[in-house]
């Protein structure tokens, strides 16, 4: 067995054993270096943090266990693995390990855009994820999220739909998925080369803490943390304080100032994080170009309303509003948002006289 494996089974044992006091290892690691080292020397750790383990983990049989994670295709990808996360070395006290299903190294860059927002979504919010997603959907940005009800399943589904790469992380084992309603589409993000990410072993039941606990890894995975809708006390703005110890951006969309779903948003603007009403705004804020789009039509996945619009680029070659109103069903507030996609993803571009243009 190689060494990276043998250090997942003792971290999955450790796991098992210690449970939530796991990150009291962290001490330990310049002393033992490895988790095979501090499971063999295990008896004098838990006298020295005064940890009184039962009977029945202390029997624990750490290679059936392991077995049981190769029988469910999962991985654990320890602080010591080259595989490990560089974003998360960044934060303080980072998981000394990570179970994963999916494929995570897509993710090991400084393109991750969290997307994050309240459980009860509102139709405005769900449109405000669909537009920023699809907004960005030409350019090489993954999407992470946590996998719960509302803006979090909204910003994974929009971003599979658009043929980015998403990463979910979890509050509970894989076996436990809370909530169970996105078994599914858990399923679909790892079938589109996405991942989903857990601290903990595959059995372990969801806990408000954990939640709690995963959010930090929402931001430190990411480069910048985006807020669609947050009530004024929620989780999602726990996840906007770890964003800023963590040195992320914090980018917030405006809303309605009656609305509940928008106290958090815009007090979040108020303190400070910027004001979001565009793909292109997030894009500036995570200092990419816009010439790092997908600039082959052919791999983009555009809307019926997109292709008809193109299309009629055979037939002119500056293109006004009335033009497209004439020759599609299209209504003008769609033809806006559709050209405004097809701008953004750089196949056309505005000219001085308000026609456009196509340049790929």
């Amino acid at each position: 067995m190689e060494n990276t494996m043998l250090e997942s089974k003792f971290f999955n044992g450790l796991k098992l054993i210690l449970r939530d006091n796991t990150d009291k290892l962290w001490p330990f690691m310049a002393k033992f270096k490895t988790f095979q080292n501090i499971y063999s020397n295990l008896d004098i750790i838990t006298k020295q943090l005064k940890i009184v383990l039962a009977d029945d983990v202390k029997s624990i049989d750490v290679d059936k266990e392991f077995e049981l994670l190769i029988k469910n295709k999962v991985l654990v990808i320890t602080c010591n693995h080259k595989e490990y996360p560089s974003m998360l070395k960044e934060i303080y006290r980072p998981p000394l390990g990570l179970y994963v299903k999916g494929n995570l190294n897509n993710f090991n860059t400084d393109k991750n855009l969290a997307v994050i927002g309240s459980r009860k979504a509102t139709d405005y919010g769900k449109m405000v994820t669909e537009k920023i997603i699809k907004e960005l959907s030409a350019y090489n940005i993954n999407i992470v999220s946590g996998l719960a009800i509302g803006i979090d399943t909204c910003a994974h589904t929009w971003a599979i739909n658009q043929n980015l790469k998403t990463l979910a992380v979890i509050g509970s084992g894989f076996n436990r998925l809370f909530p169970s309603i996105n078994k599914s589409l858990a399923s679909q993000i790892i079938e589109n080369d996405g991942a989903i990410v857990s601290e903990y072993p595959i059995n372990f039941e969801p806990q408000k803490y954990y939640f709690v606990a995963r959010n930090r890894l929402i931001s430190g995975l990411s480069k910048a943390v985006l807020i669609v809708e947050a009530q004024k006390k929620s989780g999602t703005l726990i996840t906007a304080k770890f964003a800023e110890e963590q040195n992320r951006d914090i980018l917030a969309i405006p809303n309605n100032i009656f609305s509940q779903n928008s106290f958090g948003t815009n007090q979040l603007i108020k303190d400070g994080a910027k004001l979001i009403m565009s793909g292109n705004d997030i894009l500036e804020e995570m200092g990419m170009d816009k010439k790092e789009s997908i600039n082959d039509i052919s791999t983009l996945n555009l809307s019926v309303a997109q292709k008809s619009i193109i299309k009629l680029f055979e037939k002119f070659n500056e293109l006004s509003i009335d033009n497209i109103c004439e020759s599609t069903e299209l209504g003008i507030s769609q033809i806006l948002t559709e050209l405004t996609i097809l701008e953004l993803n750089g196949i056309i571009r505005p000219t001085k006289n308000n026609q456009y243009i196509k340049i790929i």
